[in-house]
């Protein structure tokens, strides 16, 4: 058992291997519990390739081989807050990703969630060539308020996804990937999590479940229920709903260019300033 670890206020610069890690050990470990762990305010330096191999992660949890068989093992309550990740660009070999949960891919042979686990507020400056934060079997979760620049791919949260809120993350000058929200098994928040400087190939892979909610703002799109808006507002339903009825009291009555209203006979729509125009309303 691990359990009540501070790792806090470290300066690591060119670790042989992963920096910060908490993993099973050995792979095929078993009834192992890592709990109320808390990572925050580090430093991660990487500017030698003497001490890289390819693989090594920066701030890792979970198991390093999903193909190993491991069963009763849980991971919870543990926080990866406000630390620093530095990769120097001219590193001629790629380490694996910055931040990473693993936990292998849906169905496999790990069998173990990650439980409110919370990534909040870490700072990601990559090669250009890695991925930036990869989270697998998260449920009770929250990622937020990440930045990440320069990397691969950007932030992925995987496999058996349930009540996580993905929100408030930005990304900036990435290659392939943004976003990643699959494996959803429902009641995730994906909200708000931004794609800034050099777009990457996909934007944004994510695949949902009903009571999943996702609202994006995207090249000035404000998007509800989808995440790449043709429009200034884009909502993916077939109704949309105003509650509150409103009268102009003229055809001069003030209003802003595109403004819509409705009452019991008319709908109202102001075509440009102080000047409206209706529509009846008819049964059918």
């Amino acid at each position: 058992m691990a359990s009540d670890y501070i790792v806090a206020g470290n300066i690591i610069v060119d670790p042989n291997g992963r920096a910060i890690a908490f993993n099973i050990d050995p792979v095929s470990g078993s009834t192992n519990t890592f709990e109320r762990i808390h990572i925050f305010n580090n430093t991660i330096i990487r500017s030698s390739d003497n001490t890289l191999s390819a693989g090594n992660q920066d701030i890792f949890i979970g198991t390093g081989n999903t193909a190993s068989v491991s069963t009763g093992n849980v991971f919870r309550d543990i926080t990866i807050h406000s630390n620093s990740i530095w990769r120097d660009p001219s590193l001629s070999v790629t380490p694996g990703v910055c931040i990473n949960a693993n936990a292998g891919s849906a169905g496999g042979n790990v069998n173990f969630v990650f439980t409110r686990l919370s990534v909040v507020g870490n700072e990601i400056h990559g090669m250009g060539s890695e991925d930036g934060i990869d989270i697998r079997h998260a449920q009770d979760s929250v990622v937020r308020n990440n930045n990440i620049y320069n990397v691969n791919n950007g932030l992925a949260v995987a496999n058996q996804v349930m009540n996580t809120v993905i929100k408030n993350n930005s990304v900036t000058s990435v290659a392939v990937l943004g976003y990643q929200l699959s494996g959803s098994s429902g009641s995730n928040i994906f909200a708000y999590n931004d794609l800034l400087g050099i777009l990457p190939t996909t934007n944004y892979l994510v695949t949902t479940e009903a009571s999943d909610q996702v609202i994006n703002v995207l090249s000035g799109n404000l998007s509800v229920g989808t995440l790449e808006g043709t429009a200034a507002f884009h909502a993916s339903a077939a109704t949309i709903r105003i509650d509150t009825s409103f009268t102009p009291a003229s055809g001069t009555a003030s209003g802003n260019t595109g403004d819509i209203v409705w009452d019991s006979g008319y709908v109202y729509v102001c075509q440009s300033g102080d000047s409206w125009s209706r529509a009846t309303l008819e049964t059918f």
